[in-house]
């Protein structure tokens, strides 16, 4: 599935957790939802949603669903060196200098201040401004007293309006980090979200547990959507072999391309969830597929990312039904599979896997302590 959504499934027939995610450290963290750019170490990864399914995109005063909150002020004023304060007096000369009816010269504080007015998330306003420099939020701290030329405010101020529109922050940024992997994503894929590391959690788990004695596992992830998952396994546990599939062509266009970015190997195939796997068994299966309710109205706030890696039926359950009912004949004896679901489905997960013969079936929550993942094995 093209990317995944905060807690929404992974790509399109398939696109859209907390043991290990919690645990890291927490400048890992912050670089991770920073969109790329280191942050301070006490910053928190809490997720705030307005629907546990979703990570919804934010309203514009909203805090965007998928970023920390800002760094909070330090409580002292920041001491302007010398050349600063001359900058400053020297802004307000130039602006009083261009007189009435010329735009005046902005700093980069004029234009945050302005995208803040406009009802941005102060974080969304600097990643995006930090996008059109080439800076990091630490030089734009440093530095907002600088002039902003007229072309680089204009492409700033389309982004504002784009992000106004719900546009996710990752599209207008190209990119959007996950499981420590810089992923290049755009509105073929849908977002990958950080509770989906849950599932990547899960699976190195098992690898270096009950699936060690195993010399090269193999690992199937159905509906791959940006390539976050199958990437980012391949990439922490090397000895796996790792095969990703996805319904849609151009979808496996943005994760192949991922993965020949990342130098990581993959085998990408296209077609319906088991489909291309005909005759093929693996000792670990992982999915993130749709799996949001065709009338849940919190859909009209993903209005920007893939439809068909979004929604799964009336009750939500239509991929996950599919998944499990294939599943026998594609894993080895002992074989694992593990699958993202809606923080409301956790019983009917567990009651699909233990219906088609799986056993140890356990469910584990995301970040925010919601259940998020269902897994058992054969």
């Amino acid at each position: 599935m093209p990317g995944r959504p905060l807690a929404a499934p992974q790509q399109g027939q398939g696109d859209g957790g907390c043991c290990g995610a919690a645990a890291r450290q927490g400048a890992q963290r912050a670089r991770r939802e920073g969109g790329g750019h280191p942050q301070g170490a006490d910053r928190q990864r809490r997720p705030q949603r307005p629907h546990p399914h979703l990570q919804l995109p934010a309203r514009p005063a909203d805090r965007s669903p998928h970023q920390p909150d800002a760094v909070p002020a330090s409580g002292h004023r920041r001491r302007r060196s010398r050349r600063d304060r001359r900058g400053v007096a020297g802004g307000t000369r130039r602006r009083a200098a261009g007189g009435a009816g010329k735009r005046p010269v902005s700093t980069l504080q004029d234009a945050l201040s302005a995208a803040r007015a406009a009802g941005l998330d102060r974080l969304d306003a600097q990643l995006l401004l930090g996008h059109v420099l080439g800076r990091s939020r630490a030089w734009l701290l440093a530095h907002d007293d600088e002039a902003l030329p007229a072309e680089q405010i204009a492409t700033f101020e389309a982004l504002v309006a784009r992000r106004r529109e719900g546009e996710p922050v990752a599209y207008l940024l190209g990119e959007k980090e996950f499981h420590g992997l810089l992923l290049q994503v755009d509105a073929r894929v849908l977002v990958p979200r950080p509770d989906t590391e849950v599932l990547v959690d899960w699976a190195l788990e098992l690898l270096r547990t009950e699936l060690v004695a195993v010399r090269q596992p193999t690992v199937a992830d159905l509906g791959t959507g940006s390539g976050a998952i199958a990437l980012a396994v391949r990439h922490a546990f090397q000895a796996a072999a790792v095969t990703a599939t996805d319904a849609s062509a151009e979808a496996l266009a943005v994760a192949r391309a991922n993965g020949d970015r990342l130098g990581l190997t993959v085998e990408w195939l296209q077609g319906h969830w088991w489909a291309p796997l005909a005759g093929r068994r693996f000792d670990l299966v992982l999915s993130n597929p749709p799996y949001i309710r065709e009338a849940d109205p919190h859909r009209a706030a993903l209005v920007h990312e893939p439809r068909g890696a979004l929604a799964a039926g009336a009750s939500g359950l239509d991929d996950l039904q599919r998944i499990v009912a294939g599943a026998a004949r594609h894993l080895q004896p002992g074989g694992w599979l593990l699958l993202e679901h809606g923080f409301d489905q956790g019983a009917d997960v567990a009651r699909l896997l233990t219906d088609a013969g799986f056993v140890g079936i356990e469910t584990r929550g995301d970040l925010a302590g919601l259940p998020r993942c269902t897994g058992g094995h054969r």
